[in-house]
């Protein structure tokens, strides 16, 4: 998870460098969110992910939390 908001982050920050007119900055960090990303769906929980868009009776493994 943890990994997931570092990519949301990249994102933002390209953006927001985008608007300040850094193009440079904007392309780095957009490239990095969007490679960030397709690691992300190549990792553990994204390709469970992936693996339920493609057969919804397919069960995601749920993490239990110890109470």
């Amino acid at each position: 998870m943890g990994i997931f908001i570092i990519i949301v982050l990249a994102a933002v920050c390209s953006i927001i460098a985008g608007k300040a007119g850094k193009k440079g900055w904007s392309l780095l960090f957009g490239i990095g969110s969007i490679l960030g990303f397709i690691w992300w769906l190549d990792s553990g929980p994204g390709h469970a992910f992936v693996d339920w868009l493609q057969d919804p009776s397919v069960d995601v493994p749920s993490v239990d939390i110890n109470q």
